[in-house]
């Protein structure tokens, strides 16, 4: 099962002209939403977060626990950037999952923003694939309030 789930254009786009992201925190090689990214081979959980300004983040939902890995890092990240006076924004694509406890830990404390209807993630060939058996949100993690 290919776990690679490529962001919708118009998604990322809608957002962008909100957030201006600087760079891309789960992507690929191949398909990137940021000119500055990190992949599988260059890890996101390799860096500090907390020095980035606006990131952008779908990142993978398996295996189990993956999710949880991408929230924790990005609610300690804005704790963190908090506490130096940085300015951190983090929007991540999640499916929605309100009954799991990673939900509950570190999301209530950010924005959430339920996607009406399913999301139809982009295949291989930048297409518009399957939409999946869950629900889509946004969490914004925002160490400054607008």
């Amino acid at each position: 099962m290919n776990n690679e789930w490529r962001t919708p254009i118009e998604l990322y786009e809608e957002q962008n002209s909100i957030h201006h992201f600087e760079v891309d925190l789960a992507a690929s090689d191949q398909y990137h939403l940021c000119e500055k990214y990190f992949s599988e081979k260059n890890s996101a959980f390799n860096y500090t977060w907390r020095s980035l300004k606006s990131c952008w983040c779908n990142p993978p939902y398996c295996p189990k626990g993956t999710i949880v890995k991408w929230v924790q890092k990005a609610s300690c990240s804005i704790y963190h950037a908090k506490n130096i006076k940085q300015s951190l924004t983090i929007v991540m694509l999640l499916p929605v999952r309100t009954d799991q406890e990673w939900f509950h830990k570190y999301c209530l404390t950010a924005k959430v923003t339920f996607i009406k209807g399913r999301v139809k993630f982009l295949d291989e060939n930048n297409k518009p694939g399957n939409a999946p058996r869950e629900a889509s949100m946004l969490i914004t993690f925002k160490t400054i309030r607008s």
